[in-house]
């Protein structure tokens, strides 16, 4: 037989093999799917929260006001559609800048819509505080329900606390 010839019935019998193999079974169809997902721009945005995370702190994000993410997602759009492709500070994409700050805004919107105020204690406790001996003082508490968790934030005598 000819190589083309001997070719041919290789990929036939591939092809036959293949077909014979049993196919497992996954129903995932209604997940999302993360093979859509481009990563190079997903490195862009690792990039700038690496950044971040060394100029300021780690998660200092969750901290700072939401109206501050909004002006920097307009600040860094306007650069990038004005022509300036890369943020002249980090020389990082301008929209990977951009897309952070939206991330952080959609975490934001996540966080508030899972959160429900509620009054842990309306009158003072019984007991009192260790360092100056006045009653403590309770105000209110926001539940997080997250992952199965709850998040609690407490005013104490003007001191906030939080549980994570």
């Amino acid at each position: 037989m000819s190589s083309g010839m001997e070719r041919m019935f290789d990929e036939w019998r591939e092809e036959a093999e293949a077909m014979n193999k049993p196919q497992g079974m996954k129903f995932d169809s209604q997940k999302p799917d993360y093979s859509l997902l481009p990563f190079g721009p997903i490195d862009e945005v690792v990039k700038v929260l690496t950044y971040g995370a060394n100029k300021y702190n780690r998660f200092n994000w969750q901290y700072v006001e939401r109206h501050r993410y909004e002006a920097a997602t307009m600040r860094h759009l306007s650069a990038y559609f004005q022509g300036e492709k890369q943020d002249p500070e980090t020389g990082i994409s301008h929209l990977a800048h951009a897309m952070c700050s939206l991330i952080f805004l959609m975490e934001f919107d996540k966080r508030e819509s899972n959160t429900s105020t509620i009054s842990v204690v309306d009158t003072p406790p019984m007991n009192y505080n260790e360092f100056d001996g006045a009653p403590a003082v309770y105000k209110s508490s926001n539940v997080c329900y997250n992952n199965g968790y709850s998040n609690v934030t407490m005013t104490l005598n003007g001191m906030k606390y939080e549980t994570k």
